[in-house]
């Protein structure tokens, strides 16, 4: 795996997540594989489909960043990468910024799948492991 393809798929790690603390679907979309799977704490998302209805229920006002550190890229085959890396994850429920700062509500490792199609490093797979979390 070149070094190019490794900074393709810490992008696309961390431009699907940004997206999604931005609400921002069609950035997620133009991540996340048409038959990608995302295991959340609150059930799987699978597909495109089941993304936008994930996002059309969002909360109106939520604010929510997930800070990637640490990220490690593997090749898993010519066309297939594994990228893990820690999470932390600051959420206000209130709606307007500047939001108080409270401590983070979890820390823990995501679990990222990418494959290449028609040159382009797509998400195909995402779960987390919840190592701490608000009490």
């Amino acid at each position: 795996m070149s070094w190019s393809d490794v900074l393709a798929c810490e992008r696309v790690v961390t431009r699907f997540t940004a997206a999604f603390d931005a609400g921002d679907l069609e950035g997620m979309l133009a991540e996340f594989a048409p038959d990608g799977v995302w295991t959340r704490q609150e059930g799987i998302v699978r597909g495109h489909g089941e993304l936008e209805t994930l996002m059309a229920a969002r909360r109106p006002g939520l604010i929510v960043r997930h800070v990637i550190t640490n990220m490690r890229v593997t090749a898993t085959g010519p066309d297939a990468a594994t990228c893990t890396s820690y999470v932390t994850v600051y959420r206000y429920d209130g709606g307007s910024m500047p939001a108080p700062l409270g401590p983070p509500t979890l820390l823990g490792t995501y679990h990222d799948e990418l494959r290449r199609s028609s040159g382009a490093w797509l998400l195909s797979g995402r779960r987390v492991t919840v190592e701490m979390k608000a009490i």
